[in-house]
């Protein structure tokens, strides 16, 4: 039977829409997020060598938060989904994050998130009190102790502030650190800065054994993150959207203060940053497995 030539063309759309169709599949099957988590060091190895890593030096943009940071060469840094897949292999829950980057040298990693709050007051902070704050936080951690251990993680067994809540008026920033010590001996150190912006904030999360951290780890990323023109705090305009909280109840928030679901505790405190594999060996960051894996592809070239 001959085919007219609409139906010849009814037919090729139809060829190329299921071709299409199939393309679009197979890409996002490819790139579906990976909810299996490492067992052995050999398979975490390869699952991260599937990732799209970018190795400084350089400046990386912080896209939703219109800003830039600049990395030295010891920095290998993930985006996206990307970034949000290696810390949920980390730790068994996702963790909302736009930007990772790990120090192979030293052994500790930032991550950075933006949140589109508006403008954050700072007139509030007088009210902080810290002691509360980490009494709170203990408390917390306490009663989330029965969830981590039904997950076969170790519990906290104490806790306290490594640097208490600073206000940096003159950079319109914020930055504390916690001293994590484990049920299995080890300890972790979990600090964050958060720094204001004319739409919100970003908050820098860095995770690192007592041996790694350094108060200056903290300052020297405040200065490398920058926000662009006509985004910074001082850049804020009337008529600019303000949030509905000040620093202090921003400072809670991050501090976990807040309702908090059992069992995902660690979605906002980040004590499940110290990594799964601790049980196995001491505590160590990524980078030895990212300095091992990118060793093996200069000797493979």
């Amino acid at each position: 039977m001959k085919l007219s030539k609409r139906s010849k063309m009814n037919a090729l759309k139809t060829i190329l829409v299921s071709l299409f169709l199939t393309f679009f599949l197979i890409i996002n099957f490819a790139n579906a997020f990976d909810y299996s988590v490492p067992k052995t060091d050999k398979e975490f190895t390869e699952k991260i060598a599937k990732l799209k890593w970018k190795k400084g030096p350089g400046y990386i943009s912080h896209d939703k938060a219109k800003a830039s940071i600049y990395f030295n060469d010891e920095y290998y840094v993930l985006k996206g989904e990307d970034a949000r897949q290696i810390l949920y292999w980390n730790n068994g829950v996702e963790i909302p994050t736009d930007i990772y980057a790990e120090n192979t040298k030293r052994g500790y990693y930032y991550d950075f998130k933006f949140r589109d709050s508006g403008l954050i007051k700072i007139d509030d902070w007088a009210k902080v009190n810290a002691n509360d704050f980490i009494k709170e936080r203990r408390t917390i951690a306490k009663d989330n102790n029965p969830a981590r251990a039904s997950k076969g993680l170790e519990t906290v067994a104490s806790m306290q502030w490594n640097e208490k809540p600073t206000l940096d008026k003159r950079n319109n920033q914020v930055y504390y650190s916690i001293l994590v010590k484990w049920s299995d001996g080890q300890s972790s150190i979990d600090s964050k800065i958060i720094t204001l912006g004319r739409r919100g904030y970003t908050e820098i999360s860095l995770v690192s054994s007592p041996q790694s951290y350094s108060p200056i780890l903290l300052k020297d990323m405040s200065k490398k993150y920058k926000y662009n023109k006509d985004e910074k705090y001082t850049d804020w305009k009337s008529g600019d959207k303000v949030a509905a909280v000040g620093i202090g109840a921003l400072l809670a928030t991050s501090l976990g203060l807040k309702a908090v679901k059992p069992g995902v505790l660690a979605v906002i405190l980040g004590l499940l940053k110290k990594f799964w594999f601790v049980i196995l060996i001491p505590f160590l960051a990524l980078g030895s497995f990212v300095k091992r894996l990118f060793k093996g592809k200069s000797k493979g070239k």
